[in-house]
């Protein structure tokens, strides 16, 4: 089995989502001693890599809630973030090129989870249950000799704004994109008999955790790793490109039958590459292949194309009515 006695906690009291995802990758690729950490974000959507951002949202919803997208480097499906989760990561050097032991990570977890009370179960994605409810999700990434294996713990979250952040476009988006598993949530503290903050949960796990693996060293993030991990938020956690683009191409077929709009649109490489825009089967925009072609499937540059090329006056719907149906 892998020795993990030497691990070292990092202290993360940032809750920027864009920063620590940043902040993962760094530590992974930058970082000797095996290391965890437990940490918060502001509300926001983290992807899975290989997902399609777009259809694994409410992309209006998250626009009018302020509620961030972040892709991670790491596999399965989306998850939502607020200050009511905690999260947590393991990084260390990998006890296999090929495998990752879930379990291995998952026991200080689910001895804390224990220890108030509640009876864990898992499922085949590893993923974290209590009385048949999800409580929290995993996933991991090899890189080279080492590997990423992260989580999240629903103690407080806003199950409300996770239900509308989160939704199933499968008969919008087509694609080979991971597809999101939505089970019936709850929180840890909606589950627990003991009156317990989630501070004192945070306490308490990272006891849990430096217990396990005989934790006794801390590591504060120095100035150096601070400006290298926002150089990296900045590069890449930020960018459209990163966020939305790196989906695996797709097909969006939408119609809104009230308004007489459809929309047939194919994407390569995050670029619209075929579009298909009609009210009432006659075409909006004239060359509209023309038109759209090359750019991102991003709202700021259809709505620049939009306002530059379609009459609103001549039709029975607004902009918004039109930006919608392109997601």
């Amino acid at each position: 089995m892998l020795n993990l006695k030497a691990m070292i906690e990092i202290l993360n009291s940032f809750t920027n989502p864009y920063f620590n995802t940043a902040l993962e990758e760094y530590y992974l690729k930058n970082f000797e001693d095996n290391c965890f950490i437990v940490w918060q974000n502001s509300p926001s959507v983290i992807v899975g890599k290989h997902q399609n951002a777009y259809s694994e949202i409410d992309y209006s919803f998250i626009n009018e809630n302020k509620i961030d997208v972040v892709r991670r480097i790491t596999g399965g499906g989306a998850v939502y973030h607020d200050l009511g989760n905690i999260n947590y990561s393991f990084i260390t050097k990998a006890e296999s090129t090929k495998k990752i032991n879930f379990a291995l990570y998952l026991e200080p977890i689910k001895n804390c989870l224990n220890k108030l009370g509640l009876d864990i179960t898992t499922n085949t994605k590893n993923g974290l249950y209590c009385n048949n409810k999800k409580i929290g999700g995993t996933a991991a990434h090899l890189f080279k000799d080492k590997t990423i294996h992260h989580g999240t713990l629903l103690f407080s979250a806003n199950l409300s704004n996770l239900e509308m952040a989160l939704v199933h476009k499968n008969d919008l988006y087509f694609d080979k994109s991971i597809k999101s598993v939505h089970d019936v949530v709850t929180n840890i503290v909606d589950e627990v008999k003991l009156n317990i903050s989630i501070g004192e949960f945070k306490t308490l796990l990272v006891k849990n955790i430096s217990d396990y693996f005989n934790v006794t060293k801390k590591h504060k993030i120095t100035n150096y790793e601070n400006l290298k991990i926002k150089e990296l938020e900045n590069i890449k956690y930020r960018t459209w490109e990163w966020n939305f683009g790196y989906s695996p191409d797709y097909t969006l077929k939408n119609t809104f039958t009230k308004k007489g709009l459809t929309l047939n649109l194919n994407v390569k490489n995050g670029k619209i590459c075929n579009i298909e825009l009609k009210h009432n089967n006659v075409p909006i925009i004239p060359n509209e292949n023309v038109i759209f072609s090359t750019i991102n499937h991003s709202k700021n540059e259809i709505e620049k194309v939009l306002l530059q090329n379609v009459n609103f006056k001549i039709y029975p719907f607004s902009l918004n009515d039109l930006l919608k149906i392109f997601f």
